[in-house]
């Protein structure tokens, strides 16, 4: 029986997954650079995962960034920067 090729993680999967487990504000301006610096075609096969980590999912398993509530008056400072990194300009 012929084992499966295994492929190594690439680059991108690794830079994504080191942002997504730092502090908040770190992990906005970690990702906008990864985003910049990668071209579209390989963003396009971590779209999905990286929008339900962000979001969550829609089976209400993963929570996401629980961006729902995130209040201007309550947190202004993780509020502007969410607001900046979603912004699609």
């Amino acid at each position: 029986m012929a084992f499966p090729h295994l492929q190594q993680p690439s680059f991108l999967l690794v830079n994504i997954t080191h942002c997504i487990n730092k502090p908040f504000a770190q992990r906005c301006q970690d990702l906008v650079k990864v985003i910049e610096d990668f071209p579209a075609k390989e963003l396009h096969t971590i779209f999905l995962w990286l929008v339900e980590s962000i979001f969550g999912s829609l089976d209400g398993i993963l929570v996401g960034w629980n961006l729902c509530c995130l209040q201007g008056r309550v947190n202004p400072v993780e509020y502007s920067i969410t607001m900046e990194f979603l912004d699609p300009g």
